[in-house]
Protein backbone atom coordinates (compact mmCIF):
# COMPACT_ATOMS: atom_id res chain seq x y z
CA UNK A 1 0.00 0.00 0.00
CA UNK A 2 2.75 2.40 -0.63
CA UNK A 3 1.73 5.81 -1.20
CA UNK A 4 -1.75 5.48 0.45
CA UNK A 5 -3.23 7.94 2.76
CA UNK A 6 -4.38 7.00 5.71
CA UNK A 7 -7.69 7.28 5.05
CA UNK A 8 -7.07 5.20 1.88
CA UNK A 9 -5.69 2.36 3.86
CA UNK A 10 -8.04 2.06 6.01
CA UNK A 11 -10.71 1.94 3.31
CA UNK A 12 -8.94 -0.89 1.09
CA UNK A 13 -8.55 -2.92 4.91
CA UNK A 14 -12.04 -2.40 5.68
CA UNK A 15 -12.96 -3.18 1.64
CA UNK A 16 -10.85 -6.66 2.35
CA UNK A 17 -12.62 -7.49 5.84
CA UNK A 18 -15.71 -7.13 4.72
CA UNK A 19 -15.57 -8.80 1.05
CA UNK A 20 -12.77 -11.60 1.86
CA UNK A 21 -10.89 -10.25 -1.35
CA UNK A 22 -7.66 -8.82 -1.59
CA UNK A 23 -7.80 -5.15 -3.13
CA UNK A 24 -3.86 -4.74 -4.80
CA UNK A 25 -5.13 -1.49 -6.06
CA UNK A 26 -7.80 0.94 -6.43
CA UNK A 27 -8.79 4.40 -7.44
CA UNK A 28 -10.04 7.35 -5.59
CA UNK A 29 -12.73 8.70 -6.24
CA UNK A 30 -14.25 12.54 -5.46
CA UNK A 31 -17.64 11.89 -4.44
CA UNK A 32 -18.29 16.42 -4.32
CA UNK A 33 -21.16 16.03 -7.08
CA UNK A 34 -22.92 13.74 -5.37
CA UNK A 35 -23.77 15.84 -2.40
CA UNK A 36 -27.79 15.62 -3.22
CA UNK A 37 -27.38 12.15 -3.62
CA UNK A 38 -25.60 11.94 0.12
CA UNK A 39 -27.96 14.34 1.36
CA UNK A 40 -31.17 12.08 0.25
CA UNK A 41 -30.71 9.70 3.13
CA UNK A 42 -30.00 10.29 6.91
CA UNK A 43 -27.22 8.14 8.53
CA UNK A 44 -29.23 5.88 10.09
CA UNK A 45 -30.68 5.29 7.12
CA UNK A 46 -27.57 4.39 5.49
CA UNK A 47 -26.75 2.46 7.97
CA UNK A 48 -30.45 0.47 8.23
CA UNK A 49 -29.30 -0.26 4.32
CA UNK A 50 -26.50 -3.26 5.37
CA UNK A 51 -28.20 -4.64 8.48
CA UNK A 52 -31.03 -5.31 6.86
CA UNK A 53 -28.67 -7.27 4.83
CA UNK A 54 -27.24 -9.07 7.10
CA UNK A 55 -29.48 -11.80 7.32
CA UNK A 56 -28.03 -14.59 5.12
CA UNK A 57 -25.02 -12.75 4.54
CA UNK A 58 -22.79 -15.66 5.01
CA UNK A 59 -24.99 -18.00 2.48
CA UNK A 60 -24.60 -15.57 0.38
CA UNK A 61 -20.76 -15.51 0.51
CA UNK A 62 -21.03 -19.42 0.30
CA UNK A 63 -22.67 -19.27 -3.12
CA UNK A 64 -20.52 -16.53 -4.53
CA UNK A 65 -17.15 -18.78 -3.63
CA UNK A 66 -18.89 -21.87 -4.79
CA UNK A 67 -20.77 -20.48 -7.96
CA UNK A 68 -18.55 -17.10 -8.72
CA UNK A 69 -20.14 -14.46 -10.12
CA UNK A 70 -21.67 -13.91 -13.61
CA UNK A 71 -20.39 -11.29 -15.52
CA UNK A 72 -20.26 -10.49 -18.90
CA UNK A 73 -17.83 -8.82 -21.35
CA UNK A 74 -16.70 -8.92 -24.88
CA UNK A 75 -12.64 -8.61 -24.52
CA UNK A 76 -12.66 -12.78 -24.89
CA UNK A 77 -14.45 -12.38 -27.93
CA UNK A 78 -12.16 -9.77 -29.38
CA UNK A 79 -9.19 -12.51 -28.49
CA UNK A 80 -11.02 -15.01 -30.65
CA UNK A 81 -11.41 -17.25 -27.42
CA UNK A 82 -13.99 -19.35 -26.93
CA UNK A 83 -16.79 -19.35 -24.23
CA UNK A 84 -15.29 -21.90 -22.35
CA UNK A 85 -11.39 -20.35 -22.52
CA UNK A 86 -12.00 -17.69 -19.98
CA UNK A 87 -13.87 -20.27 -16.95
CA UNK A 88 -11.12 -22.68 -18.13
CA UNK A 89 -8.35 -19.74 -17.04
CA UNK A 90 -10.10 -18.55 -14.12
CA UNK A 91 -10.56 -22.24 -12.66
CA UNK A 92 -6.48 -22.82 -13.17
CA UNK A 93 -6.12 -19.05 -11.73
CA UNK A 94 -7.86 -19.44 -8.42
CA UNK A 95 -6.65 -20.28 -5.70
CA UNK A 96 -9.54 -22.14 -4.39
CA UNK A 97 -9.24 -24.37 -7.54
CA UNK A 98 -8.49 -27.94 -6.36
CA UNK A 99 -6.26 -29.71 -8.29
CA UNK A 100 -7.71 -31.29 -11.78
CA UNK A 101 -10.45 -28.62 -11.33
CA UNK A 102 -9.59 -27.27 -15.02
Amino acid sequence: MVGLSVDDACAVRTVERLTNIRVDHHVVVDFHGFKEMVDALTPEEALEIPRRAEPGREQRIGHLLDQGYPACTTTPGWLGYSDEKPARLAREASPRASPGSS
